[in-house]
Order: C-alpha cells, then sequence, then structure tokens
C-alpha cells in the first residue's frame, strides 16, 4: 500500500490514512493459486465458448501479469515452483494459438509467441 502514491512509511501514518484504514489495516483475503487458475480457465473457457457462438477465429485479450503468468503455467509446462518467477514487463504481449474442444471443454496449444505491444 502506498506505492502508488509514493508515500514513504511515514506517509502512510497520516490521518487520511488512518481514518481510511480504521485502527488496524486492512487484510485483503486473496484467493490461493488453485482456485486464481481456475477461476482463469473458468473465464478463458467462457472467452472460447463466446467466439465459437460468434464464429470467431480471434480474440484479444489485455489482462493484468497475474492472469497472464497463470495462462503461462496453464498452457505452458514451465517448469518454476513459483509464478512470481516469470516476470512480465509492462508493454509485453504474448499470443496464443490455442484449439478449444468445445465436448471437453479443454484448450490445445498450437503455438506461442511474446510480441511487443
Amino acid at each position: 500500500f502506498g506505492d502508488i502514491e509514493n508515500l514513504h512509511f511515514e506517509g502512510k501514518l497520516q490521518n487520511f490514512y488512518k481514518d481510511f484504514f480504521g485502527d488496524s489495516p486492512k487484510l485483503i483475503n486473496a484467493e490461493n493459486g488453485p482456485m486464481f487458475q481456475n477461476r482463469v480457465m473458468d473465464e478463458l473457457q467462457v472467452i472460447a465458448q463466446e467466439m465459437v457462438h460468434e464464429n470467431l477465429d480471434s480474440a484479444m485479450i489485455v489482462a493484468h501479469a497475474g492472469t497472464i503468468r497463470m495462462t503461462h503455467y496453464t498452457f505452458l509446462e514451465i517448469e518454476q515452483k513459483n509464478y512470481r518467477d516469470l516476470e512480465i514487463d509492462n508493454g509485453t504481449g504474448f499470443s496464443f494459438k490455442v484449439a478449444y474442444d468445445v465436448k471437453n471443454r479443454q484448450f490445445q496449444l498450437l503455438d506461442y509467441a511474446p510480441i511487443d505491444i
């Protein structure tokens, strides 16, 4: 917290932030890795099903780095243990060419390439 505002520790003690957080900082109860991976894959399936319904053969997905990392780990067999080990720079994009099996709701990776945006 505070990085966007470029605050130092002392700045985070300002009354505005104390009032914003109350007596104690709020902790985000984020989902774990498998839950996040399931959510990413569920949404990719929704996109794929919509593409089949609309007879589209390509789509552009704009997503944050966490979603991009999870997509990498889902489609590519990456050896790293921690998904944060895969650095995604700002302005980086990736092209995934996949086949989607509607009946089994599964993806098959056909081609992959990084692209500059």
